[in-house]
């Protein structure tokens, strides 16, 4: 049975039903919302009860997180669980592909450095044309800029004005100003789009094999981390999407990718490929014993030649320093 209520997220008026059913299985815990900010969506109950109780102010960041995420896909319905739970074939009916624990939405809430360009980056996606004006007056300018109350809002196109990203301009004395984006900003949202700018993961692209967890662990990792940057391999980051478009994702967000072809699975030919293809850098290397085994399509480039993970980790030190800029 629906009913309206405000949604547990942005507060809007929602519709709301609190038994939520999946073919056989009967969510006794969880509430479903439909709202038109946040989308359709199924959310542990202990959660919105702790938020109410709270007064929390992470309910907000995550409506400004999914409120650009179902820009992309209206109709896509998706779960909000709590930290502890661990996704099954009896919790998580088949109905439901999207799911996120807490922490990992909040964890993309923009940092105080990325602010500004994430709200610049949100506010041109939804512009009808690039002249178009921006009002401090839209209902979702606070989840478009990641500020609440309004005067957080105020402070934020200040800075963005004084970096010239926003023009103000006043249709009648004494109204309210209106905002649009500068040739300055055009310039700059075109810069983000460009694949892992100002990024520091490194997506490491290797066989899973047992075999290659010391070289992973006592070579490619701490090599990464020395230079400064975050390492990510696939199979240490959990996920429920299909994993080619977690892959593509991911390398999208890295600054570069590091390609180690021993044992030459497929999958690192494709990633490496496709890392290329964005224009990203690629780190190549090898194991001795597989240096003869490489398909020729890639025997051009300069690998990394190894024999212990302690000399394949001074070399990626080198190289990364060398190269990653």
């Amino acid at each position: 049975m629906s009913e309206k209520a405000p949604c547990a997220l942005c507060g809007k008026e929602a519709t709301i039903d609190t038994k939520v059913r999946t073919g056989s299985v009967t969510w006794h815990d969880v509430e479903s919302y439909g709202c038109d900010n946040c989308g359709n969506y199924v959310i542990d109950s202990r959660l919105v009860c702790d938020w109410k109780n709270s007064g929390s102010d992470e309910p907000f960041k995550i409506a400004c997180l999914v409120h650009q995420k179902q820009l992309a896909k209206k109709n896509q319905v998706y779960v909000i669980m709590d930290d502890g739970f661990e996704p099954t074939e009896t919790n998580l009916p088949k109905d439901y592909k999207v799911w996120w624990r807490k922490s990992e939405l909040l964890a993309e809430f923009p940092k105080p450095t990325e602010m500004v360009d994430r709200a610049l980056a949100n506010l041109a996606r939804e512009l009808p044309h690039p002249l178009s004006n921006v009002s401090m007056n839209d209902p979702d300018i606070y989840f478009k800029t990641f500020c609440k109350p309004i005067h957080q809002v105020r402070t934020l196109f200040k800075h963005m004005l004084e970096g010239n990203l926003l023009v103000a301009f006043k249709s009648i004395p004494h109204a309210n100003p209106s905002y649009s984006i500068s040739q300055k900003g055009w310039e700059r949202i075109e810069q983000l789009k460009q694949p892992g700018v100002d990024s520091t993961q490194a997506f490491v692209a290797m066989s899973f094999d047992p075999v290659m967890d010391t070289t992973f662990q006592q070579g490619i990792k701490p090599a990464i981390k020395k230079t400064g940057f975050e390492c990510l391999r696939m199979d240490n980051h959990e996920h429920i999407n299909k994993i080619c478009d977690e892959i593509v994702a991911e390398i999208r967000k890295s600054r570069f990718i590091i390609a180690d072809f021993t044992g030459h699975r497929g999958g690192v030919y494709f990633e490496a490929g496709y890392a290329m293809g964005m224009g990203l850098p690629v780190i190549w290397s090898v194991h001795k014993d597989d240096l003869d085994n490489l398909h020729f399509d890639i025997r051009q480039y300069n690998h990394i030649v190894y024999e212990t993970p302690e000399e394949l980790k001074l070399k990626l030190q080198n190289r990364i320093a060398a190269t990653i800029h």
